[in-house]
């Protein structure tokens, strides 16, 4: 039943990742299952997995940048009802500049975002 379950964490490895190392994998898991106990080399079977996908797929670059987006999102949708308020206990004068400061804070935390992303993605391709 553990080799069974053991297989299926391997099955769901990177394609790339199971053709090199799976047949090891399980050939580790054969030999030392018996002395040491099939669950601990499940753990590291799930850790692998997660390893996999998340840091070799650079899925978390996508995550990352998604969350960014998000967040700019949410900031915009935050700060310019807020500014508008402001702006009106200030006086009517001051609304332009309020929103034109949001509208600027929102821009730039979304261009730093995407330096971010496309500096992580330059200096990644550079290293390969």
């Amino acid at each position: 039943m553990t080799r069974l379950l053991y297989r299926f964490a391997l099955w769901l490895h990177p394609p790339s990742f199971r053709r090199h190392f799976g047949d090891q994998m399980l050939c580790v898991f054969d030999e030392a299952a018996p002395a040491t106990g099939a669950w601990p080399l499940f753990a590291d079977a799930l850790i692998s997995l997660a390893r996999q996908w998340l840091l070799r797929s650079r899925l978390w670059m996508r995550l990352v940048a998604t969350l960014g987006g998000l967040l700019t999102i949410l900031a915009g949708t935050a700060i310019v009802p807020q500014a508008r308020i402001a702006s009106a206990l200030v006086g009517e004068s001051m609304d332009r500049f309020v929103v034109l400061a949001a509208s600027i804070c929102v821009t730039m935390i979304s261009l730093i975002l995407l330096l971010c992303v496309y500096w992580f993605r330059f200096s990644r391709g550079r290293r390969a």
